[in-house]
């Protein structure tokens, strides 16, 4: 028996009414529309080709500007500066942060960058890692190795190199030398000279800032946005030449320098002398035959027997006269003079 509803009699079938209801939306559908003519694909306006390109995050430039050291920048004896910008790290179980290499940078006494790097320590399990404020000029991404980082203990080293022997200038040293972590003595041959303590008097509390040194000795401003470890070194440097302004002459230490590589080239030349000599003796050569040839060299009068021939032969190469060759039957050539360098 077929249910009913009400008094209209059978329930209405589903699907009947689905096609209904299609069949008025579709004429309605077409009556809205008719008039409207629909644009074809030919018709479009065409997109313009300088059309701009999806936004992308720009490319990272390393911020350091000397990423390897220049030892060739630094006459005998001279002073650097040293300024260092620092990272945070906590150890595994520790309370307490500690400071070490984020950027560092070394200046001579003329204006020019020896150092600037940032550097990255090996990741230690349960460490924890920080960077200074954003006005520091360090952040995570100046300290990856894909973005010109170099290695901390590589970096340690070349400063632990640069400034063996000679006099450092720094501004409160107590934080950039005690930030190296491998070479922990680096600085314990140098004469440190802290620009704080040189114009501590500028401050009631003896500890001046950099800033306010640099404003009223030598009427710079310095710092204003952000802290630049460049700037900072070159302005310490500076202030150690207003104190000592007869510290370090350039000129004398080049023309040093000239002699000392003169007196290098003559050593090295010697000793490729030497060298050839005793390779030709090995080879059996006739440099020391059993007759006088060998006085013609030491001005001794008489062959000597072979024993005492190697025993001149060895003094001669202590004593530095080896500075020549020994030419046919013996005789004594000297090295021409190497000419004068250049400052």
């Amino acid at each position: 028996m077929e249910p009913t509803v009400g008094a209209r009699g059978k329930r209405p079938d589903i699907r009947e009414l689905a096609s209904t209801t299609a069949t008025s939306t579709e004429s309605t559908s077409a009556s809205q529309y008719s008039a409207t003519a629909v644009p074809s694909k030919s018709n479009r306006a065409p997109r313009p080709i300088n059309a701009p390109a999806r936004s992308s995050k720009p490319a990272y430039i390393c911020r350091a500007t000397q990423t390897t050291p220049r030892p060739d920048l630094l006459l005998p004896r001279e002073p650097v500066s040293f300024d260092a910008e620092f990272q945070t790290y906590r150890p595994s179980g520790s309370p307490k942060w500690i400071q070490r290499l984020g950027r560092s940078t070394l200046r001579n006494t003329r204006g020019q960058t020896v150092l600037d790097v940032y550097c990255y320590y090996p990741t230690i399990a349960g460490e924890l890692k920080d960077v200074p404020p954003r006005r520091f000029n360090v952040c995570r991404a100046d300290l990856m190795k894909q973005h010109g980082a170099r290695p901390a203990q590589m970096v340690e080293k070349w400063i632990a190199e640069l400034v063996e022997g000679r006099t450092v200038v720094v501004h409160d040293y107590r934080g950039d030398l005690s930030a190296l972590q491998y070479e922990t003595h680096a600085f314990d041959d140098c004469n440190i000279v802290d620009t704080q303590v040189l114009y501590g008097h500028l401050q009631g509390n003896g500890r001046p800032g950099l800033a306010l040194c640099a404003a009223m000795e030598l009427g710079i401003t310095i710092q204003v946005d952000s802290h630049s470890p460049v700037e900072d070194a070159d302005t310490a440097m500076r202030l150690f030449q207003k104190r000592f302004p007869d510290a370090f002459d350039p000129e004398a230490a080049e023309a040093q320098a000239c002699e000392e590589q003169r007196a290098a080239e003559i050593t090295q030349v010697a000793d490729l002398v030497l060298r050839a000599a005793s390779g030709r003796n090995r080879d059996g050569g006739n440099h020391y035959p059993h007759n006088n040839h060998q006085a013609n060299v030491f001005g001794d009068s008489g062959a000597g027997n072979s024993t005492t021939q190697l025993a001149r032969k060895d003094d001669r190469e202590r004593s530095g006269f080896g500075c020549g060759d020994l030419g046919e039957g013996g005789r004594y050539y000297p090295l021409t003079p190497v000419p004068a360098c250049k400052a």
